[in-house]
């Protein structure tokens, strides 16, 4: 008899093993109700039977997943993104606030963010350029290792000066979005390049100043093969009030497949958002990618009651928000890394 059942036990395993390797490893997130793109199930599956300690099993898929690697590079990250720790990075700014252009409050914002992004991994590089009132200030350019503009590769970015206000929202939000993503994805292997910058001078601080100078600055030095290999640009700029998405947009100057993917995928997930494209867009750093005909996307919130006001405060930020941009730009750069694939 007990031959019998180890017998059975190994023919149900097999039969197991069996139904999952002609599924394709796919995996249906309940988080999202959607199905995702295979990579992305793969990875959860894979992780679901670690914790389980399903050690067998889940080596078996990490066999599956590799045997497509002349398809798609596997893509492993080590660790989630932490909406906690996006806070703190938000929080952290706003205690530097005001970041005016050229104010004491903006170079510490800048020396905090080269900190950050060189704890991380990367090769930060600080862009000087003066605005139309004559005022220096820098762009924090945060490179992977080993970066090659020849190849493929992709802008997330926005703005960390602001107005004389907390700026908490506007745009502390959205840089300490940058910091959680740009921590996220340091050891990640994609087929294509992440570049994580944090631009000054979007805001206009005085009345003889031109707003967006610092992304404007930055296309303004890219060769023509850095611009032939720039695949898209992500702003993130007012991402962190609020419970719904207030705005993906763009101008429309460009190919439009980044802000098409990026609807898309919010669709998949179920998170709630209004488009605007045109002249109804909110404008930001975005603009100056288009301009140079980049693909470009802005997330972030149109109807922010409190823009350039003292009510810009820190308890104004939702750590859910942050955790839906993160989780959405997240799932958004895999879905990018499979369309580089078969580019």
């Amino acid at each position: 008899m007990l031959w019998r059942t180890v017998l059975l036990d190994k023919l149900i395993f097999a039969l197991i093993l069996l139904i999952f390797f002609n599924s394709g490893c796919k995996a249906k997130l309940p988080s999202s109700g959607k199905n995702l793109p295979a990579h992305f199930q793969e990875y959860n599956l894979v992780k679901q039977f670690d914790k389980q300690n399903l050690y067998l099993v889940s080596k078996l898929a990490q066999v599956s997943a590799s045997s497509k690697a002349n398809l798609e590079p596997t893509i492993q990250l080590s660790k989630k993104f932490d909406a906690n720790r996006a806070f703190q990075y938000v929080a952290d700014l706003v205690e530097l606030a005001p970041r005016i252009v050229g104010s004491a409050g903006e170079a510490q914002a800048r020396n905090y963010l080269t900190g950050k992004f060189t704890d991380f991994g990367y090769q930060v590089k600080l862009q000087s350029f003066s605005n139309t009132a004559g005022v220096v200030s820098y762009n924090v350019i945060a490179q992977p290792k080993n970066f090659n503009p020849s190849q493929s590769w992709l802008v997330i970015g926005g703005h960390y000066d602001s107005m004389d206000v907390p700026a908490a929202e506007d745009n502390a939000s959205g840089v300490g979005t940058i910091l959680e993503l740009a921590n996220l994805y340091s050891n990640t292997r994609l087929a294509y390049q992440i570049v994580f910058i944090a631009f000054s001078s979007e805001e206009k601080s005085n009345p003889t100043s031109t707003p967006y100078i610092g992304s404007a600055a930055y296309v303004a030095s890219l060769s023509k093969q850095d611009k032939a290999n720039l695949i898209g640009y992500i702003n993130l700029d007012m991402i962190g009030w609020g419970k719904t998405i207030n705005s993906i947009g763009n101008m429309k100057w460009a190919d439009t497949w980044l802000i098409n993917l990026t609807m898309r995928t919010a669709k998949e997930l179920n998170i709630p958002f209004s488009a605007y494209q045109g002249n109804s867009v909110r404008l930001s750093d975005h603009q100056s990618f288009e301009k140079i005909g980049v693909a470009s996307v802005s997330i972030g919130d149109k109807h922010y009651p409190f823009t350039h006001t003292e009510a810009d405060s820190i308890d104004k930020i939702s750590r859910r928000k942050l955790a839906t941009v993160g989780r959405l730009v997240s799932i958004l750069l895999w879905k990018i890394n499979k369309e580089e694939l078969h580019r």
